[in-house]
C-alpha cells in the first residue's frame, strides 16, 4: 500500500478548508483507479506528465512514485500549499496555479520539451471545456487518460 495522501476529508478539515462544490472539487480516494490512470497515461522515468486539477496530490502522488516528471496544474491557490507539502519528497514535482480550462497546450509543449501526456480527474462543471481544449491542442498532445463523472461520460458515449 502506497502513502499517498487520499484521505482528502481529514486534510481539509485540518486545514480548516471544504471541497468548491461552485468549482466541481471532488477527491477521488480509490488507490486502484490512481493506478490505473497512472499505468494508463505511460508515467515513467524520463516522461513528463501534465495534471490537470492535482487538487490535495492523490494522483500526483502516484504519478511521481512512477518516475515521471510531474507538471501539477491547480486553480485553487488554498489548496496548492497543501498539495506542495504532500508532494515535498518528490524532486520531480512542480505545480503551477493555473486554471485547467484555459492552458495554452502548444506553449506547454513547446516548453516542457514536447508532445504532452494528460492525466487528471476532472471537475464535472468544467468537464467539456477542458476535453474540447485537448481536443483542440491534439497536435501537441500524445496522449490524455481522464477521469470524468459518468453523466459526463454518458453524454460523450451517446449517438
Amino acid at each position: 500500500m502506497s502513502n499517498a495522501p487520499l484521505d482528502a476529508k481529514s486534510r481539509l478539515d485540518r486545514a480548516g478548508l471544504k471541497p468548491k462544490k461552485s468549482w466541481g472539487q471532488n477527491f477521488l480516494k480509490d488507490e486502484s483507479v490512481h493506478r490505473d490512470i497512472t499505468s494508463a497515461i505511460g508515467a515513467s522515468a524520463n516522461q513528463t506528465v501534465l495534471e490537470l486539477g492535482a487538487g490535495l496530490g492523490a494522483l500526483t502522488h502516484f504519478l511521481c512514485e512512477s518516475g515521471a516528471r510531474v507538471v501539477a496544474i491547480e486553480r485553487d491557490r488554498e489548496l496548492v500549499p497543501l498539495l506542495r507539502e504532500a508532494m515535498a519528497q518528490f524532486d520531480s514535482f512542480e505545480v503551477r496555479e493555473a486554471n485547467a480550462a484555459t492552458l495554452d497546450y502548444g506553449a506547454l509543449a513547446a516548453e516542457l520539451g514536447g508532445e504532452l501526456r494528460i492525466a487528471g480527474n476532472l471537475p464535472y462543471q468544467i468537464s467539456s471545456r477542458i476535453l474540447v481544449s485537448i481536443a483542440d491542442a491534439a497536435e501537441y498532445v500524445e496522449r490524455a487518460v481522464v477521469l470524468v463523472q459518468r453523466e459526463v461520460a454518458d453524454r460523450l458515449a451517446a449517438e
